[in-house]
């Protein structure tokens, strides 16, 4: 899952969750039980609660403290990614001051997100992305954050939309950048997803921007191609990397102008135009004008293009 594909026999892991609580378990493997079924729910947009009440349900029955202390920050999360940021601030305030939060446990191996880190997610969400990055640049900063993959790029990724809220492109390109070339975040794509669109985009431009050959090109590549399954709208076709000449021609191409008057804008001779005109119909598999604009809005190919223009002239 982490690497974005979906379990391969879902209705085994359905089966497995009716099953939870039949038997004594040991709390990882109730948890990564849980925390997958939340996660396809939510990506799905399914009744997660229901998923938590039951597992809640099975704590109490139990005694499984540590799987109701889960269940807590998990339902913050959810209804914080159902956009029902004044119940996830009540549930946060009534936890910050429970007995357990105040070890906040063992953060390398603690499974749900941490108090501090959903303060931070809620600080987004009310758009207060200073806040935000006040909480998360203290939890990043300790050592022992990078030996736990997951979390790390998690942390990074919402590091990088407060960034972006506060137009801090060339920072956020930095914090993708260092992401990229210190965790594998090939092997750990989901969490590209779960972050939604403007992350997204921002992606989409970054990779435009980068080698082909490079590491972080690489590392980057699978998390823009899950992107485009998840979140069609926003798919970023791979034959669809434009030189920076024909990325040119395509936005004076979406502008309505015709070759002559391309050819003007960029100083070039109408025959280049034309040579160009070809290699975007061929990258984008059109052959019209009218389906490469189409297909290169739809994308999100243009959009990632004008993203790229903005973190060229803030580099330079």
């Amino acid at each position: 899952m982490e690497g974005g594909d979906r379990p391969a026999d879902l209705s085994f892991l359905s089966s497995a969750f009716e099953q939870l609580g039949h038997r004594d378990s040991w709390f990882d493997p109730l948890a990564s039980l849980v925390v997958s079924r939340m996660r396809i729910a939510l990506i799905d947009g399914a009744d997660a609660d229901s998923i938590l009440r039951h597992t809640e349900s099975v704590a109490n029955r139990r005694n499984y403290r540590r799987l109701l202390r889960l269940v807590d920050l998990l339902r913050i999360e959810m209804l914080l990614r159902t956009e029902q940021e004044n119940e996830a601030a009540r549930l946060i305030e009534f936890l910050r001051d429970a007995p357990w939060s105040k070890s906040e446990l063992d953060p390398v191996n603690l499974r749900g997100a941490p108090i501090a880190t959903l303060e931070a997610r809620l600080a987004l969400v009310r758009g207060e992305p200073e806040a935000a990055l006040n909480k998360l640049n203290a939890q990043l900063s300790g050592l022992e954050i990078a030996r736990n993959t997951p979390r790390s790029i998690r942390l990074s990724l919402l590091k990088v939309r407060a960034l972006l809220m506060l137009d801090e492109q060339a920072p956020a390109r930095g914090e993708l950048e260092r992401l990229a070339l210190s965790q594998r975040v090939d092997q750990y794509c989901l969490p590209f997803v779960e972050e939604g669109k403007g992350l997204a985009q921002f992606l989409n431009a970054l990779v435009l921007d980068i080698e082909p050959t490079s590491i972080v090109f690489r590392r980057l590549a699978p998390c823009v191609a899950l992107i485009g399954r998840h979140i069609p709208e926003m798919a970023f076709p791979e034959i669809a990397r434009l030189t920076p000449s024909e990325s040119e021609v395509l936005v004076r191409l979406e502008r309505g102008l015709a070759n002559k008057e391309i050819a003007r804008s960029l100083q070039i001779t109408d025959n280049t135009v034309k040579y160009h005109l070809a290699n975007i119909f061929r990258k984008l598999d059109v052959t019209t004008r009218t389906a490469a604009i189409t297909r290169a809005r739809t994308s999100g190919l243009l959009a990632a293009i004008r993203q790229r223009a903005n973190l060229s002239s803030i580099s330079g």
